[in-house]
């Protein structure tokens, strides 16, 4: 039987466009999901003279999640509503542990829905998707 771990440490960071880059999570978040598929992509022609030929290749890789706004996190929050606002392409982290293991991929924000007030203040729901080239996992 395979052993499951639990963590209180999956969330997204965000990179702060710094060098060498630095990335801060996201204060207060209430929810994480990864959520990744891979598929075949049939690159056969006339040309390759194979038909049937196939390459693997990775068909989504979103992160949604949620948090609770915290307006005094300048560097986690702050840099990631700044790209929310502006439609940027940022760098990321999935963090999945406290080790850390992580993919680390280039994201644009798909989702981005402010919500609330209620009992715990002001919320916001969102998804990040990955934008050019493929996550890595370290």
């Amino acid at each position: 039987m395979a052993a499951v771990t639990r963590s209180s440490y999956a969330l997204l960071s965000v990179g702060q466009n710094d060098s060498p880059e630095t990335f801060d999570p996201i204060d207060k978040q209430t929810d994480f999901n990864l959520s990744m598929s891979a598929t075949e992509i049939d690159v056969a022609n006339k040309g390759t003279g194979v038909w049937g030929e196939k390459i693997s290749g990775l068909r989504e890789f979103v992160v949604r999640g949620s948090n609770y706004i915290d307006t005094d996190d300048t560097t986690g929050w702050g840099v990631f509503n700044a790209n929310a606002l502006a439609l940027t392409t940022n760098s990321y982290r999935a963090l999945l542990d406290a080790v850390p293991h992580y993919y680390g991929f280039e994201g644009q924000i798909l989702q981005f829905e402010i919500t609330g007030p209620n009992q715990q203040g002001v919320g916001a729901n969102w998804s990040v998707s990955l934008s050019e080239g493929e996550p890595a996992y370290t």
